[in-house]
């Protein structure tokens, strides 16, 4: 491999890798192999597959530690001296690889027979391309499968590892979904050059088929490799074929000779139906060309950069893959904009269609085509007044031209109150789409007035305003305002037929309830929501905007449910939520982006909780990282999702996963800590400062909790958050070796009057001072009366973290026989609660092991 790749400090605190003296390695393992043979610490099931490079067996751990099963690769080439200690190191850099679509690998060593094997995460899945066959998935479900895919490579060339051997049958897809990719960085670890053993086993060393220009050349190995291998796999899944057969040329030099040579046509030209070849010709064909370059200064500089095209050609917009011309920016912004999001596009046909409120249709005829006639002109005037070529000096902005509507439409339509109310109606309703709750709100208070003089109080498009001026004011925060006026809504426009706007009001109503605290009502409202989207038609409606519809409404009333069962702690959150995104499966690009995005993060929120960690992280990584590219790391909703994957990324015992999400979190708010307020930045201090502790890095720990105490006391004084932060502060302090320093701290708060649950938390953590100042007796007094005051806190990695912690204070005092049922309590928990092997965890069994030792040889 080139230099720098797959180096770094990774988990250190891994167990250690044990070398069993026997006879020299070398012989082939898996030939000798068969169910029931122990290798190492494993004994072989049944045999999964068999290859080039060895055979995989399905194993468990049968040498006392707790039994899980595994994929056991068995390899066929023999190890020359000094490699098993290699593979030791290679082993904890791969093991930092802790990511939801990357399946792990756990270990790596030989038997005491010389035999070597290799320990990897079992994964019950079908090969990508089956699955795609199998289940006849279309085109934008291919790709968004390729997502995720390269979502993992990404991450994984961030820690400056490569794959090298990327193919359909090292990417598997679990039945719910689920994609796990194999194998990653095995290829170093069985064709590695120290071994002599690459040259003689050729071909088999890699697999052709998949394998780049300059693998097969035998040249330094980087991450265009991947890219390579990686549109290759796309090739096929999208096409239906590979973009060559290599047929029979097994030497190297042929193989060689064939990738460098050979023609790889268009996957539009190689696929068979004539449909697809229509969809794939363009980007697409652009996309696998580019990631397809013989030369890998040619190819895409990074997977982000392939991701960012594919998302690219599945919004409609512009690929960097294809030339920039005039003509064909301009036929992905008329793509693009099928439903309104330009700047003139988004008022023209806010105001046409009534910005898919149900706005009152006139039964004059003759009135009606006035009203289209002024409509008309209005918003050619303001299409005019943003052309660059009619005198604009510049692009004018969504933002721009709203105002500037909301600054004409009363001076020029001031006789004709019944259009002006409602243009002013679409006009505020986008200010507050645009982030201007304040200016939205004076203006629909205005078309309220305006609508209740030209139709009357109880007309349907009054009503509807009134539903729209509720949203605004509860954006701004009028929780009070915004159900006075959303309840009477939802019984006057039931009575009117207007499902469209009821359906509004109750979302809106359900979400200022739960502003309010009041839980019970928030979640009626908001199943009342869902009951009347399932209701069919929506009455009357004139025309409804692209954004509007019976689907749209009960995608949102779904969404709404489940964020209100989430935010008050009860069940069927992934039900609600999954619900919604089946909806919105039939949607067209870009429909509802940003909402779909939302569904995506609460559906993760409710798997989550149900047990599903693993696809429940994988969904809210992938809403919070659309969220991200598309408004920024700046805004409320990317906060908000990427301090809740930080959480459940915590909980699931990925601590570096947490750190990395809490730090883009806490970067952000620093940008703009007084518009969020200090508690908010505190508690984004606080996440980090856990995740790190947990991680290990006290030092970085101990900065953060200072700073976090210091936020809230800045904020709040008597803040329980501010003792939690002091209390984690002294605990790293005493990590550090700086006994005297935590001792002080502990002291100062002892003198403050906590809360119950806050007091015993700081006891588990003096109790680990005590310990590590040999006041065994003070140690477990303390450990348990806080064990017995934590034992029903709701989250499980929290209770196995407290019996952890008074295992080892047991542990510290010599106690084995005590300390031996908290341990494996604390074991058991993090098994049932953490996705991934944490730091605590390895702890909890390295204590037990310890315990297990001295009670064995007594």
């Amino acid at each position: 491999g080139s230099p720098g790749v797959e180096t770094g400090d990774f988990l250190g605190e891994l167990p250690k890798l044990t070398i069993s003296a026997g006879p020299a390695p070398g012989a082939d393992a898996a030939h000798a192999a068969r169910a029931g043979t122990r290798v190492g610490p494993y004994r072989l099931l049944a045999e999964l597959g068999r290859g080039g490079m060895g055979t995989v067996w399905l194993a468990e751990r049968v040498d006392g530690q707790p039994r899980r099963k595994v994929a056991l690769k068995l390899p066929h080439l023999g190890w020359a001296p000094g490699l098993v200690e290699r593979l030791g190191r290679e082993r904890d850099i791969l093991a930092s690889l802790e990511h939801p679509n990357i399946a792990r690998l756990y270990d790596a060593g030989s038997d005491a027979l010389g035999r070597p094997y290799l320990a990897l995460e079992y994964v019950d899945g079908t090969p990508i391309d089956r699955y795609c066959e199998a289940n006849g998935l279309p085109l934008r479900e291919r790709l968004r499968l390729l997502l995720r895919v390269a979502a993992a490579v990404a991450f994984a060339h961030t820690r400056l590892v490569v794959h090298r051997d990327l193919k359909p049958s090292n990417i598997l897809v679990t039945k719910d979904g689920g994609v796990r990719l194999l194998d990653f960085g095995i290829a170093r670890l069985l064709a590695d050059d120290a071994t002599g053993e690459l040259t003689r086993a050729g071909a088999e060393a890699l697999t052709p088929e998949y394998a780049s220009p300059e693998q097969i050349r035998g040249s330094a190995i980087g991450t265009q490799s991947d890219i390579y291998s990686l549109g290759v796999v796309a090739y096929e899944l999208l096409a239906g074929r590979r973009p060559y057969v290599l047929e029979g040329r097994r030497s190297i030099a042929a193989l060689a000779e064939a990738i460098a040579t050979a023609d790889v046509p268009p996957a539009s030209r190689a696929a068979a139906d004539r449909a697809l070849q229509h969809s794939l010709a363009g980007d697409l064909d652009a996309i696998l060309n580019k990631a397809l370059k013989k030369d890998p200064a040619e190819r895409y500089a990074t997977v982000d950069a392939f991701v960012d095209d594919i998302e690219r050609h599945l919004h409609h917009a512009p690929v960097s893959a294809r030339p920039d011309t005039l003509a064909y920016r301009a036929r992905k912004f008329v793509a693009r904009n099928r439903l309104p999001v330009s700047a003139a596009a988004a008022v023209a046909v806010a105001v046409v269609t009534g910005a898919g409120v149900a706005l009152w249709q006139a039964a004059d005829a003759r009135r009606e085509a006035r009203r289209a006639d002024d409509v008309k002109a209005f918003v050619l005037s303001l299409l005019e007044s943003a052309d660059t070529d009619a005198g604009a000096d510049r692009a004018t902005t969504a933002r721009e031209l709203l105002l500037t509507a909301r600054d004409q439409v009363l001076a020029r339509l001031a006789d004709r109150p019944a259009v002006a109310a409602e243009l002013t109606a679409a006009i505020g309703y986008g200010l507050v789409g645009q982030g201007e709750p304040t200016e939205g709100a004076a203006l629909l208070q205005r078309s309220v007035e305006l609508s209740a003089r030209s139709h009357g109080g109880n007309d349907r498009q009054t009503w509807a305003t009134r539903v729209m001026l509720g949203e605004a004011l509860f954006e701004l925060g009028k929780t009070r305002e915004a159900i006075a006026l959303l309840e009477p809504a939802t019984a006057r426009l039931r009575a009117l037929g207007d499902q469209h706007a009821e359906i509004d009001a109750w979302r809106w109503l359900s979400a200022a309830r739960l502003d309010a605290g009041e839980a019970d009502a928030a979640v009626a409202a908001a199943r009342e929501a869902v009951r009347v989207a399932a209701g069919a038609g929506h009455g009357s409606d004139r025309l409804r905007s692209a954004t509007a519809g019976p689907e749209r409404d009960a995608f949102a009333a779904n969404l709404s449910l489940a964020n209100a069962l989430a935010t008050t702690s009860r069940p069927g959150v992934a039900a609600a939520a999954g619900e919604a995104l089946r909806i919105s499966a039939g949607f067209p690009t870009p429909a509802a982006g940003v909402s779909v995005l939302l569904a995506h993060v609460v559906h993760g929120q409710g798997l989550t909780r149900e047990g599903d960690v693993a696809g429940g992280i994988a969904e809210i990584e992938r809403g919070y990282s659309g969220l991200l590219q598309r408004l920024g790391p700046h805004h409320l909703h990317t906060e908000t999702s990427g301090n809740l994957l930080g959480n459940v990324r915590l909980e699931a015992g990925d601590a570096a996963g947490a750190a990395t999400a809490f730090a883009s979190v806490l970067d952000s708010l620093r940008s703009h800590a007084s518009e969020r307020g200090a508690m908010v930045l505190g508690i984004a201090e606080y996440s980090l400062a856990r995740a790190c502790a947990a991680a290990g890095e006290a030092e970085r720990s101990l900065k953060l909790y200072a700073q976090a105490a210091a936020t809230f006391n800045s904020a709040d004084p008597a803040s329980p958050l501010g003792l939690r932060a002091r209390a984690g502060h002294a605990l790293m302090l005493a990590h550090l070796g700086r006994l005297d320093e935590a001792e002080l701290e502990f002291a100062a708060l002892d003198a403050i009057g906590a809360p119950a649950i806050e007091k015993a938390a700081i006891g588990l953590r003096l109790a680990e001072l005590r310990s590590l100042q040999g006041r065994h007796d003070e140690a477990l007094e303390l450990a348990r009366r806080s064990a017995e005051s934590l034992s029903t806190v709701p989250s499980k990695t929290l209770q196995a973290q407290v019996r952890q912690r008074l295992g080892e204070v047991l542990l510290a005092a010599g106690r084995f026989e005590e300390a031996r049922e908290p341990l494996r309590t604390a074991l058991v928990l993090y098994h049932q609660a953490q996705r991934y092997p944490s730091r605590d965890r390895a702890m909890t069994e390295a204590s037990l092991a310890r315990v297990d030792a001295h009670l064995a040889a007594r």
